[in-house]
Order: structure tokens, then C-alpha cells, then sequence
């Protein structure tokens, strides 16, 4: 359980970095690294389950995007629970099928990147 929200926290953290310096396009360039990484790295490092670490973090995802003031997002909310599952889903079949953990996170990677970059290039076409 430690292990996904302290992914969620440090992630947050590191995000809101990189998007007050990067702008949006961190959103779909550099958060997926980073939460790839954070969720299946402390997963390991704290000997947790890395389907619950990622499960967690979308779940924690998914309740900030619920209360967030002015938000009240049910439905991105749901969204971060389910795709944060599938990450973690892909991360670990990939890795039990290749043997190798880090050829399953560049897979979550490259999906979560794809993810959110359909996201908001959705966002930008609905603002104009």
C-alpha cells in the first residue's frame, strides 16, 4: 500500500515541476516517465505488489481528480483507476513474458504517453 501512494505524492511533486516548467506537454511527455517509474520502482524497492502499487496510484489519482477544487471529475477520476490498473496489468505481463522488468515499464511507458497524449490533444480541440 506504501508504495503506490508514495508514488502518487512524490509523483505529484515532480509533475507540478515539470508542467510550471515545461507547460502541458509534460503531461504527456515527462509525467509517464516519471510515474512509470516511481510506481514500479518503489513497488520493487519495498518488496510490494507492483499490479496494487499501480492500482493505488490510480486510485489516488482518481480521488485528487474528484475533490479538486472546481474540478468534481468523476468521470477522469474513474479514468486514472482503470488506466493506472492496465499500466500496472501491461508492466507486469510484459515483464513475466520477457523476464525482463525494464522492457515491461518502457511498455506502460509508451502506452501511458500515448494515453495521455490523446488526452489532451482532446482537451485543446474541445477549448477551441
Amino acid at each position: 500500500m506504501l508504495s503506490g501512494t508514495l508514488a502518487a505524492v512524490l509523483a505529484w511533486l515532480f509533475n507540478s515541476f515539470l508542467i510550471a516548467r515545461w507547460g502541458k506537454e509534460a503531461i504527456w511527455l515527462a509525467a509517464p516517465l516519471v510515474e512509470e517509474s516511481l510506481k514500479t520502482g518503489l513497488a520493487l524497492l519495498l518488496g510490494t505488489s507492483l499490479f496494487i502499487s499501480h492500482l493505488l496510484f490510480g486510485l489516488a489519482e482518481g480521488i485528487f481528480d474528484v475533490l479538486r477544487p472546481g474540478r468534481d471529475d468523476l468521470p477522469a477520476g474513474l479514468s486514472g483507476l482503470i488506466s493506472h490498473g492496465i499500466y500496472g496489468w501491461l508492466t507486469q505481463t510484459v515483464w513475466l513474458a520477457s523476464g525482463n522488468i525494464w522492457l515491461g515499464v518502457a511498455a506502460a511507458m509508451v502506452v501511458h504517453m500515448l494515453w495521455n497524449a490523446a488526452v489532451v490533444l482532446l482537451a485543446r480541440r474541445r477549448q477551441h
